[in-house]
Formats: C-alpha cells, structure tokens, sequence
C-alpha cells in the first residue's frame, strides 16, 4: 500500500500519513502522556498499534518510520485483524527504554521488506 503525508485534521495530531483509500492512517500524536505513534482504521473502535515515542525527536521520526515500512508492506485491502495481529508489545516506555521491543519492530520491519522484495 502507499501511504502520503496528509495535514492534520484533529485534536494534539503532529502528522499523519493516510493511504490512498483512506482506509489506514498513521499518526504522531501529542497527548496528555506524551508523544505517540498509532495505526488506525475507521474500521475499529481503537487504534491497531500504539506505542509512546518519548519526547526525543529522532526517536518519534524512527518509530513513525519503522510503522510506516511495515504498513506500506501490506496491500490495501489487508484484514484489519491481520495488522492488528503483527505488533509486538511494549513493556516499558517510550520505546527508546524498550529495545526488546524496538529489536523485534526492525526485525518485522526487515522480514517485510524481505518478503516484499522476493
């Protein structure tokens, strides 16, 4: 799927990418406990991923990326149970304080690029 950068459109959104059906959206968002980086869908009544990005700048700018290479991996037309089954889970946060989860994002994110190219 292809993901482009569309203007915010909502309360504490810092950027968002959204696909070319509008189906998926990414989001960096400030909330009252920080920054996040989210993949939704009106398609479910919560975000598919949701992981606290810290207030480090590079940190949030790697994260969203790592989430976009592994959204723009899939088709389109994905289930939304299957990109709400790929994430693995934080234990601490933000991210930059959990690198066994950062680890097995850049390993999803390499399988699917991978697997994407073969």
């Amino acid at each position: 799927m292809k993901l482009s950068l569309a203007k915010p459109n909502g309360t504490f959104q810092l950027g968002r990418l959204i696909s070319e059906n509008e189906k998926w959206e990414i989001r960096i968002e400030a909330t009252p406990s920080g920054i996040r980086v989210r993949l939704w869908t009106p398609l479910s009544d919560d975000y598919l991923t949701d992981y606290c990005a810290g207030d480090d700048l590079q940190w949030q700018m790697n994260l969203f990326a790592v989430v976009n290479a592994i959204v723009e991996s899939f088709p389109e037309d994905v289930s939304v149970e299957t990109l709400r089954g790929i994430w693995p889970k934080w234990s601490d946060r933000p991210m930059s304080r959990d690198l066994k989860c950062w680890s097995e994002l850049i390993d999803l994110s390499e399988r699917r690029r991978q697997r994407r190219a073969s």
